[in-house]
């Protein structure tokens, strides 16, 4: 029966959505932490920025930084605290600029970066960075041939093939599988095993010293067939007339534009995850979680190894190494 009364016109509303939010904001600061390659980034600064921008102090690049991404949090909090339901750039650019520039631009970088870039090259990262050094260095080090076949195999073109077919199928299944087995992934063993392996690096770096670096990188090149590689390097590079760098701020700053790139994963990654995030609406907290995500990634990934790794590895010898790289 009617009670002679309207109902209330509601737009855009519905009492109970259905839609469970899995995500907090330290589970928002961990996948952007994830989004930007976590450890293995370290691997693409060295030693391209010696060699390109000769004279670089990376790390001191890396801590002004700082002064670039500030704003950049702030102002990806405060667009999707606006618009919380989904996020992400095409929200964002459909709305402020045209819809046509919210599809064309998000839809070519999403094919170009995620698809190209991340699925395909996140295979030849696992092959390359991980699974190759590993065999090598075991078969090496216990002179088992079968170690060192398998690692020259991922190494070859059909191998990197297969690990990255293997990869991007591990990635289909985690996307297809709800979100909330990814988080708990994420907090149970992405998180503790990232920062055990962060801080162990800065430990063993912390731990050495110029002499027995040199020392282990004979030792090594010796097993790898490549005899006092450490004196042939210097020897090499002072006979072609090689010069050392001396610093240069221009580099340093010039360097920023590359490395902000990447630590701005740490907010971008996450963008399109807004609807999955609890309390997303509220500015402040997501700029903490950006933000703490990015100084962790700054400060304990980026920062301090790739400091001590100059102390250890010495100026001199780190841009004749890279220098001798590229010949």
């Amino acid at each position: 029966m009617s009670n002679g009364r309207e109902p209330k016109a509601q737009i855009f509303r519905r009492e109970s959505t259905g839609l469970v939010r899995e995500m907090n904001a330290f589970d928002v600061a961990w996948w952007g932490i994830a989004g930007t390659g976590g450890l293995y980034l370290l691997f693409y600064f060295m030693p391209y920025a010696q060699y390109y921008l000769p004279g670089s102090n990376l790390a001191l690049s890396i801590a002004l930084c700082l002064l670039v991404m500030l704003p950049l949090y702030a102002l990806y909090a405060s667009l999707a605290s606006a618009m919380p339901r989904a996020g992400g750039d095409y929200v964002y650019q459909s709305r402020i600029l045209h819809p046509a520039i919210g599809f064309a631009f998000p839809f070519s970088w999403f094919t170009v970066v995620w698809v190209c870039v991340f699925v395909a090259f996140g295979g030849y990262v696992v092959a390359a960075l991980g699974l190759t050094p590993i065999f090598l260095l075991l078969g090496s080090l216990y002179s088992n041939s079968q170690m060192v076949a398998l690692a020259s195999y991922l190494q070859s073109s059909s191998g990197t093939f297969l690990v990255s077919v293997v990869v991007a199928v591990l990635s289909l299944v985690i996307t297809v599988y709800p979100m909330k087995w990814w988080v708990l992934a994420q907090r149970f063993v992405l998180f503790p095993f990232t920062l055990i392996s962060n801080f162990v690096i800065i430990y063993l770096f912390a731990s050495s010293n110029s002499f027995y670096f040199h020392k282990m990188f004979d030792f090594w090149s010796n097993r790898m067939g490549y005899p006092d590689l450490y004196e042939r390097i210097v020897q090499s590079t002072t006979s072609i007339g090689y010069t050392v760098p001396s610093f240069s701020l221009r580099h340093t700053i010039l360097l920023m534009a590359v490395l902000s790139i990447y630590l701005a994963w740490t907010m971008w990654s996450a963008q399109g995850l807004m609807g999955e995030v609890k309390r997303a609406n509220d500015m402040g907290r997501l700029f903490k979680s950006f933000l703490g995500a990015g100084l962790y990634l700054q400060w304990i990934g980026l920062f301090t190894p790739i400091l001590l790794f100059q102390r250890v590895v010495g100026w001199d010898f780190m841009n004749r190494l890279a220098y001798a790289y590229y010949l």
